[in-house]
């Protein structure tokens, strides 16, 4: 009973302590400003917690850290913020991970712009082509059978390449510059039209 008690006294008094707790970056780094309104008492009880969950590799800012393929994709937003909600739209609010998958395996194939990026990342990387078309295959086939991929098989956020980006971004300005020079479609939207 008296550890029960124990243990929920020190939950609450974490729990108050990293309330007030400051997050600043600077310099690509994080600074915490702690709370000076803490006695000293309860500060020596938090800051072997505080000193545990600050060193934990999952508090640090994972979003920074990208592949080499990446450096060269230029997205709208490419703050911190951003950096920052993407990586966690992509570990918590997308489970194609779970399978193998990369981000743009899941672009709706029927839709005109990313038919004509898939046909234009044939032509120019089919080995890309081929290995979207096997994660594609293995994804399938473990969805039908209920099954997923063991923890350390998921797609990790290091490994994510946005490999149809370049050729969305390219049709996206021909559509632009198509509109603003003469108003008509452009040729790959006209092709499913009779």
């Amino acid at each position: 009973m008296f550890a029960n008690k124990h243990v929920l006294r020190s939950k609450q008094l974490a729990h108050e302590f990293f309330s007030q707790i400051k997050l600043i970056f600077r310099n690509n780094s994080v600074v915490f400003i702690l709370p000076c309104e803490i006695g000293y008492e309860q500060m020596v009880r938090t800051t072997l917690l505080a000193k545990v969950a600050f060193s934990q590799p999952s508090l640090l800012a994972r979003w920074e850290k990208v592949s080499p393929a990446v450096k060269n994709i230029k997205f709208t937003y490419n703050g911190k913020w951003a950096q920052m909600l993407r990586y966690f739209f992509w570990s918590y609010g997308w489970s194609g991970r779970r399978y193998g998958l990369l981000f743009h395996d899941q672009c709706f194939e029927p839709a005109a712009e990313v038919k004509e990026a898939l046909r234009r990342l044939n032509l120019k990387e089919p080995w890309l082509f081929d290995e979207r078309k096997i994660r594609l295959y293995h994804a399938h086939s473990l969805k039908s059978h209920g099954e997923r991929l063991p923890k350390e098989k998921w797609t990790k956020w290091e490994d994510e390449t946005w490999y149809l980006k370049p050729y969305l971004d390219e049709i996206e300005e021909e559509k632009k510059t198509r509109a603003n020079t003469s108003g008509l479609l452009p040729t790959f939207r006209l092709k499913g039209r009779h």
